[in-house]
């Protein structure tokens, strides 16, 4: 009975939230990457679980963007194409891996699927139907992505156009309100 409840809690266990960290610390291929796609061109990405929220995606993928332009002495850089959120430059939220998304059941078994709940007399036990491979599982978890083409501006650019952030406005505004992950 407990080899089958542990192979049951195992099932049914998935990513926790995705901290903000470069792409294979401790989570394998959640977190940041970027490259350069041309001149003064570059691909950034942010990958996330699926406990990660789309807001704290789009906040990790922006402030990497800023991250990179800093590095490369730019004081400015526009999304040329990829979902953004502005909004996330105002209030106080703090994007962490403590982020909640929606409703939690026992175990996880709402990330898992298919899934059937038994329910006993107290608790709800998620039962698989099938258990999903390793690979099946990571397939299921590893949905939120943010792909960003920008471009880095070494002077600064008098723009009203939505898509274009300061360097430094997005460090200063995003950067205390940045949990780091762990280095593994």
């Amino acid at each position: 009975m407990l080899l089958l409840l542990s192979t049951v809690l195992f099932a049914c266990t998935t990513q926790p939230s995705t901290p903000y960290r470069p792409m294979g610390q401790g989570q394998g291929a959640f977190g940041y990457a970027s490259e350069a796609v041309g001149d003064l061109l570059f691909r950034v990405e942010f990958w996330g679980s699926n406990k990660t929220p789309a807001r704290t995606t789009k906040a990790f993928a922006l402030f990497r963007a800023a991250e990179l332009a800093k590095t490369l002495n730019m004081v400015a850089f526009t999304i040329e194409d990829g979902p953004f959120d502005r909004s996330v430059l105002e209030g106080d939220d703090v994007f962490s891996t403590n982020d909640r998304v929606g409703p939690t059941f026992p175990f996880g078994a709402d990330t898992v699927g298919p899934v059937r709940r038994v329910q006993t007399s107290t608790i709800w036990i998620p039962i698989p139907v099938p258990v999903p491979t390793p690979e099946e599982r990571y397939e299921r978890t590893a949905s939120k992505l943010v792909i960003l083409r920008v471009r880095m501006h070494p002077a600064p650019v008098a723009s009203g156009d939505p898509r274009t952030f300061m360097t430094e406005e997005v460090l200063d505004r995003l950067g205390p309100r940045i949990v780091r992950g762990q280095s593994s």
